[in-house]
């Protein structure tokens, strides 16, 4: 049987966090909130779906003045801080949850809690709604927060006001106002902690897909001044190196250069199996008479339900070649199913990519 994430909600988690509750809610019962959670819709739920109905049950317990129940549920948090190992404690969610439940009309009370519970669990997701209801507001709170003493609230200063980030509330005021996310990232991005530099980089790589631009001029203002520095902007402009951006590439010292061959590219059948593999090899040589820079990395057409194929671009490797060098690569790209990918039988194609540039694309079925 399959294991999901949401089955680390189970009952010994709910029993562990119900002795942490008693000890800040003095007539919590928590048998009676072990029932309420696992009603007869529990088997059903996702996982954000049961950590916000587990918020929901949680504020039949709580004090029902919000001011209150924001102070107990910053209480809970820090109890539960360190009570359980890392990657057991994903059910803690619950706790920004309620604060995006319950808070968003008590905004100052809710900022209160979010510095604080986001050092237990990050509050990216429960800070969308307060984006969304308080714009100018909110961006004066994350520049506080950027410059907070605590990394994992300067984190959540670049993570909350990404434009896109993952399974999140869309924000449209943050996809507008990429100027404004900015002027937080300015102060970020040279921060001690590399938790914190991800964090600025996958924002700029969100800002790089509609405002490419901006993330260039932010690049040409630093790349070069520290090794951190550019290993942030690599990340940041992922996004526009798959895209084969010659710009993007020339940071990093990739350029076109008919120097570089392909030789030899070639599939181990021209029809593959869902659940197996398509092998495929190929050579690269330097022609020429100076080392060359090389950014390789190959890239699937993906046929879609409605017949339609989409790309998807892969890395194999940045490497310096000498005159003369030649490496030969082998390489295989798995049809296994997964839950966040639907294949679809029928044509295919794949390529390599040589700095940018796109060789030698070939076809074959999935069936």
């Amino acid at each position: 049987m399959a294991f999901h994430l949401k089955d680390l909600i189970n009952t010994e988690y709910i029993d562990r966090i119900g002795v942490v509750i008693q000890e800040v809610v003095s007539d919590f019962d928590p048998a009676k909130f072990k029932k309420l959670v696992f009603d007869k819709e529990w088997e059903n739920r996702e996982l954000k779906q049961r950590t916000h109905h587990i918020a929901f049950v949680l504020s039949k317990f709580l004090d029902k003045n919000y001011a209150n129940s924001s102070k107990q549920i910053v209480e809970i948090a820090q109890k539960l801080d360190g009570f359980f190992e890392k990657g057991e404690a994903l059910g803690n969610l619950f706790l920004p949850d309620f604060i995006e439940d319950f808070g968003v009309a008590d905004f100052e009370n809710s900022m209160i809690a979010i510095e604080q519970v986001t050092k237990l669990m990050s509050c990216e997701f429960a800070v969308r709604p307060f984006y969304k209801n308080y714009p100018e507001k909110m961006m004066k709170q994350t520049f506080e927060w950027a410059k907070n003493e605590d990394y994992r609230v300067r984190r959540l200063a670049s993570e909350g006001c990404r434009s896109k980030l993952p399974w999140a509330m869309s924000v449209k005021y943050l996809s507008e106002n990429p100027l404004e996310v900015m002027k937080v990232l300015e102060i970020l991005a040279f921060d001690e902690e590399e938790w914190v530099r991800l964090s600025v980089s996958n924002n700029l790589n969100d800002i790089s897909k509609e405002f490419p631009e901006i993330v260039f001029d932010f690049s040409d203002k630093n790349i070069g001044k520290s090794l951190e520095m550019n290993k942030l902007l690599k990340h940041a402009l992922r996004t526009l190196l798959k895209k084969g951006d010659k710009r993007a590439l020339a940071y990093f010292g990739h350029k076109y250069s008919e120097n570089i061959k392909l030789i030899d590219f070639q599939l181990n059948s021209k029809s593959v199996k869902i659940g197996e593999n398509l092998e495929f090899s190929f050579s690269v040589k330097n022609s020429g008479k100076k080392l060359e820079k090389v950014r390789l990395e190959y890239v699937v057409y993906y046929q879609k339900a409605k017949g339609n194929l989409t790309p998807k671009v892969y890395k194999i490797a940045e490497i310096e070649m000498k005159p003369d060098e030649y490496v030969k690569y082998e390489r295989k790209r798995s049809f296994q199913l997964i839950s966040t990918r639907k294949f679809y039988v029928g044509l295919h194609k794949i390529a390599v990519i040589v700095n940018g540039k796109k060789f030698d694309e070939k076809e074959f079925s999935l069936v």
